[in-house]
């Protein structure tokens, strides 16, 4: 019996971590095709032959180097050792090692917290306090985009953020409200229900589809989208929140109209805008805009980077609302917010309530699954480091179930401030908890002074998040390589998204994407072979035109699993191939369609696997 431990501490200076060893040092020469696999092993595992133990114990990392018990064995081998792995790790003995094991595995603080460097506080406490202040107005604006309570996005900003401090990877990811899902939320809120019920209920199921999706690890599910059907929808999406924030910046009574009969009100209101609204909505406008494209221009400049635009906006508001009595003059304001957080209570549970909820979230899910796990691989590259897709899908899945508690609506990754928390220094999750206080702070003691806020400011800071996703340099790149097929597929998800509403927009960018991926899953790529000349060797004769065929045998290669989805166009291309030969300007067509086709010769040396079909 060879223990695998023993031999890595006596082979630990041949395999050291920064020294590769050469390529055929300890290997015997293979003098023909064909080699013996004890003869390779022998070099390294210098154990006599021997059979399975009986006690399991043994079963512990033990090779073997008979080729009888090695390779019909080895399947049988590894899963009794999983399974007794398994026994030993659930015994009571080991109980405490395996749960020690696996806590700092799913809750992150467990792991960066002890080994926390106090060189980066300075960095995570201004990061913190920048996102903190910026997180307070955008949650009551993207509550009011949602159609609650502004109360109620201070909520959202509070529970999700404290469980991603907790067990989130990436460093930089801010969670929270979103104008993206606060937009599809109000659209998914039934009309005859209450809207904080159901957006509770639908932050429940939302959390319930996350924490499902990490535990059987379908964080592979946010590549199914492409870039240009998501640029289509979120491009639409970001036009639809425009038009719907254009009453409250002009300071006009607010609509339920939608779509043209929207915008015929808004070009009727036209006389009855309320100018003190509209010009502080307007200014704040200008400067979030100018601000933005400033700090794009000077990237490098930290101060710039820094400037809370967002703040100063908010509280130049407010105190000119206060002093000159805005309120009295006519101009809409937030009015009473109450302070303090809600007792948790369990959202609604009637399964008839549930199901009318569930489509809801299910497509609120992936659009905030695949928003999220986007912004979490953008950071996690840049700075250097592994997130785990799956274990994010979890920490989501369990903020917004814990969420939905305490009233909150659903929370997701917000790229725009992540960028602001990366770029203003964010180095450790401690971030999320200063962010966290600040919230709570605000509700317990800061709240009331929101009463004076314009309606208008939270119009201005929706505005410029909208702007902020129309992306225009995507367009041209697609322009410019000249990918029509997609720059048709993005009209034509933003034109169906804009005509029907971003519900129906979500339904038809997800199938398109997932039409896409089973299209090119169900092409194989398949090499038609030729000998090249005076060797043994075989390439493809479209890239090889020198290869040479046998008039009536065809000889391909499949390099993809065989399966029931792209058998038949196996077979198609097998009769193309047997009636007009490999394709225009090939020398070897002619020589292929010579005689009739008498034998097909496939080459599944490349096939991973195949199926019954």
């Amino acid at each position: 019996m060879f223990n695998i431990k023993d031999w890595f501490k006596s082979n630990s200076n041949t395999f050291a971590r920064n020294q590769e060893p050469d390529e055929n040092e300890g290997f015997p020469e293979d003098p023909g095709n064909e080699s013996d696999v004890s003869d390779i092993s022998q070099p390294y595992l210098k154990a006599s032959p021997g059979t399975l133990p009986t006690d399991p114990s043994e079963l512990e990392r033990t090779f073997y180097t008979d080729k009888d018990s090695l390779l019909p064995n080895d399947n049988d081998l590894y899963a009794r050792s999983s399974k007794w792995d398994c026994c030993q790790q659930l015994a009571p003995g080991n109980l405490w090692k395996t749960i020690s094991t696996f806590v700092p595995a799913y809750i992150s603080v467990f792991n960066w917290l002890p080994n926390y460097n106090k060189k980066d506080l300075p960095f995570d406490i201004i990061s913190g306090l920048t996102v903190g202040v910026m997180m307070i107005p955008q949650a009551i604006a993207y509550a009011i985009l949602a159609g609650l309570p502004p109360v109620y996005g201070l909520y959202t900003a509070f529970v999700p953020v404290l469980v991603y401090s907790l067990m989130g990877q990436c460093k930089q990811l801010s969670v929270g409200p979103d104008p993206l899902g606060a937009i599809l939320l109000s659209g998914f809120i039934p009309p005859d229900t209450d809207p904080v019920a159901a957006a509770s209920m639908i932050a429940f199921l939302t959390g319930c589809f996350h924490f499902m999706f990490g535990l059987f690890r379908f964080g592979f599910l946010d590549n199914i989208v492409s870039v240009p059907v998501l640029r289509g929808f979120i491009s639409a999406v970001a036009i639809q929140i425009g038009v719907k924030q254009l009453d409250a910046l002009m300071g006009v009574p607010p609509t339920a109209a939608t779509g043209w009969a929207r915008l015929e009100y808004l070009f009727e209101s036209i006389p009855d805008i309320n100018w003190i609204s509209f010009t502080l909505g307007a200014g704040s406008l200008l400067m979030f805009i100018l601000l933005r494209e400033l700090k794009k221009k000077f990237p490098t400049f930290i101060p710039l980077k820094l400037v809370p635009s967002v703040l100063i906006a908010v509280a130049a508001a407010i105190l000119l609302s206060w002093g000159l009595d805005f309120d009295g003059k006519g101009v809409p304001v937030l009015g009473e917010i109450p302070s303090g957080y809600p007792a948790p209570k369990a959202p609604n549970f009637d399964l008839d309530f549930m199901s009318q909820l569930i489509p809801a979230a299910l497509y609120m899910s992936v659009v905030g699954m695949v928003g999220s796990l986007v912004a979490v691989r953008q950071f996690s590259s840049y700075f250097r480091y592994h997130c785990d897709p799956n274990k994010e899908l979890l920490t989501l899945g369990t903020g917004n179930i814990c969420g939905s508690f305490f009233n909150c609506f659903p929370a997701f990754g917000a790229l725009g401030r992540s960028q602001v928390a990366a770029l203003s220094g964010a180095k450790t999750q401690l971030v999320g908890f200063i962010t966290a206080a600040i919230v709570m702070i605000t509700l317990l003691f800061l709240v009331q002074i929101f009463y004076y806020l314009p309606k208008s400011i939270p119009a201005a800071i929706i505005l410029d998040a909208a702007i902020s996703l129309l992306d225009v340099a995507d367009l041209w790149f697609l322009w410019k390589i000249r990918a029509f097929f997609d720059l048709a597929l993005l009209a034509s998800i933003f034109t169906f998204t804009l005509l029907f509403g971003s519900q129906v927009g979500v339904l038809f960018a997800l199938s398109g994407s997932i039409l896409l991926v089973v299209r090119h899953s169900t092409i194989p790529h398949v090499s038609i072979l030729g000998r090249m000349p005076g060797t043994t060797r075989f390439k493809d004769v479209r890239n090889f035109p020198q290869a040479s065929v046998t008039p009536g045998v065809l000889i391909i290669r499949i390099e993809e699993t065989l399966y029931f989805g792209n058998i038949q166009q196996v077979r198609a291309m097998m009769m193309q191939i047997e009636k007009v030969g490999f394709g225009e300007g090939l020398k070897q067509t002619e020589d292929f369609l010579s005689c009739p086709l008498g034998a097909v010769i496939i080459d599944a040396a490349y096939l991973p696997k195949m199926d019954a079909t």
